[in-house]
């Protein structure tokens, strides 16, 4: 995991101490090495283009990598990080209600842009449409991978090396609009920006992901993939609830912001 890898290196020293000193044995604190862009430029690139979302400045990227967050950091841009933005893909579509000195604003986060409101009902109408295309868009990825997946175990069934079979099919197939499930050792998942002192009366609802059992392979170690179960979880300062359907949850949401919806 990208996140993972990039971790700055920690340094422990012990140092002994006479036997009948009262802390004989005492442990140094851990020292953890600030990230720096200049001795890591190639983890810069990476985190660019897979972990932070498109324009963020290195400014910000080096302080939060060194567990900061940057004074000027706005709720939406905040938004962005938490529900998994990248160059490529968001992992966590979502939508955030929070406060301006204007009033209510709301923050929408899904594959290919992102959209500020003022209105609820207007966010709420774009985050549902948005939703219900990308689960279009992915039945139908998820689908064109395994007529791939199905073609190429037929071709090696039939003799062919893999290499072969591989050149025969062309490219394969991405899955744009996957949805990821909770990953406990997430840097910034989406509940901690409702614990961020920005975002105090936040009301988010994001979509994750559901485990379910994976299919038997259907050659070798290959795999044909489920079409996801996806789960919409509504989360304030004081509760989070998930719900099956977008509707359930949206409804929850509207609840929250004031906005009634049949």
């Amino acid at each position: 995991m990208a996140r993972a890898v990039l971790a700055a290196l920690l340094f422990a020293a012990t140092i002994c101490i006479p036997l009948f000193q009262a802390d004989a044995f005492a442990a140094e604190p851990e020292i953890t090495r600030p990230f720096s862009p200049k001795e890591n430029q190639a983890d810069m690139s990476r985190l660019r283009d897979f972990v932070y979302p498109p324009g963020y400045s290195d400014d910000f990227i080096v302080a939060l990598e060194n567990g900061k967050v940057p004074g000027e950091m706005t709720v939406a841009e905040f938004s962005r990080l938490h529900c998994g933005e990248s160059a490529r893909i968001v992992l966590n579509p979502c939508m955030v209600r929070y406060t301006t000195p204007m009033g209510p604003a709301y923050f929408v986060v899904t594959t290919g842009e992102h959209q500020s409101f003022t209105d609820a009902r207007a966010a709420t109408k774009y985050f549902n449409d948005r939703m219900g295309s990308a689960f279009m868009e992915l039945d139908v990825e998820v689908d064109a991978l395994n007529r791939f997946i199905e073609d190429f175990c037929s071709d090696i069934e039939k003799g062919m090396s893999a290499r072969e079979a591989l050149s025969s099919r062309g490219e394969r197939p991405r899955i744009n609009h996957a949805i990821a499930g909770v990953n406990p050792e997430a840097k910034f998942p989406f509940s901690n920006l409702i614990q961020w002192e920005k975002c105090a009366d936040c009301v988010g609802i994001v979509a994750v992901r559901q485990e379910t059992a994976v299919q038997e392979p259907r050659c070798g170690n290959v795999r044909k993939q489920n079409v996801p179960r996806v789960a919409f979880f509504v989360i304030d300062r004081l509760t989070s609830r998930g719900y099956g359907t977008l509707d359930e949850g949206l409804k929850t949401f509207g609840d929250k912001v004031g906005l009634k919806i049949n």
